[in-house]
């Protein structure tokens, strides 16, 4: 009997090892900049509601003008500011799509790794600022696919709420899949301005637990039509960057 029960702790602790081993190997790769998980659009559904209730509880009501226009049946990568940790939540409650978010890979990280696997099941992809670079080639295989893309061209939060000026990725990958898919596929880019009743810059950044209800305003999200990926636009980046930039900043001074 003493045996048997040595010889099953022994095999407990051998299975506990391998699930250890695996669920550490799942975290490395969901932490890997450019590593696009595997996503389920039930799981996006359920994650829609659950973002929609913690908007409510401390952002307060979602408000949202041209919602027609994040239907738009093209190859989309929706766009936004990014003033507050609360953006993505707020993408993901109204967006009615499957969608890849970019995550800055920082915070995909903690409870021991368990947020990781969340995150990227959700659709979260890690983007490591220091080497952006790997996450071009997959967002657009993602682009031509049947998944939209969801960036913050900024690259980071800015508390104030001023825009800073974009980072060059969106260009890259919606002019490259412009030109590898085939006429009449059509590309756009949905910029969203996402402009909060309440603001305090000193938690912008800060973790949600912080933030509290200082934030706790509502929120109104203006959706502009659809900027068209044309010749002239893919071959000339830093006019869809000046387009898209100020089309988000336009839609930020209706309700400053």
């Amino acid at each position: 009997m003493k045996t048997l029960l040595l010889m099953g702790s022994k095999l407990s602790q051998e299975l506990l090892q391998e699930w250890r081993m695996r669920f550490e190997t799942f975290v490395d790769l969901y932490l890997t900049s450019g590593y696009v998980p595997r996503t389920f659009a039930a799981l996006q559904m359920l994650g829609r509601v659950l973002a929609n209730i913690w908007i409510f509880v401390q952002v307060g009501r979602i408000k949202v003008n041209g919602g027609e226009f994040l239907k738009t049946p093209a190859h989309v990568i929706y766009i936004a500011n990014h003033s507050s940790m609360f953006d993505p939540l707020i993408a993901f409650a109204i967006l009615p799509r499957v969608c890849r978010y970019m995550t800055a890979v920082e915070e995909m990280h903690g409870i021991f790794g368990l947020k990781a696997l969340f995150m990227g099941s959700f659709g979260s992809f890690a983007v490591d600022r220091k080497n952006g670079k790997t996450v071009i080639e997959p967002a657009i295989k993602i682009l031509i696919g049947k998944e939209a893309l969801v960036v913050f061209p900024e690259g980071k939060i800015s508390p104030s709420g001023v825009m800073l000026p974009p980072k060059p990725g969106i260009a890259l990958i919606s002019s490259a899949a412009y030109n590898l898919l085939r006429y009449p596929e059509q590309v756009a880019l949905i910029a969203m301005s996402i402009n909060y009743g309440k603001r305090d810059e000193a938690t912008a950044k800060s973790s949600y637990g912080e933030m509290g209800f200082r934030w706790r305003g509502g929120v109104t999200v203006n959706v502009h039509p659809p900027i068209y990926l044309t010749r002239e636009l893919a071959d000339d980046p830093d006019a869809l960057l000046t387009k898209a930039a100020s089309t988000i900043a336009d839609g930020l001074s209706l309700c400053a």
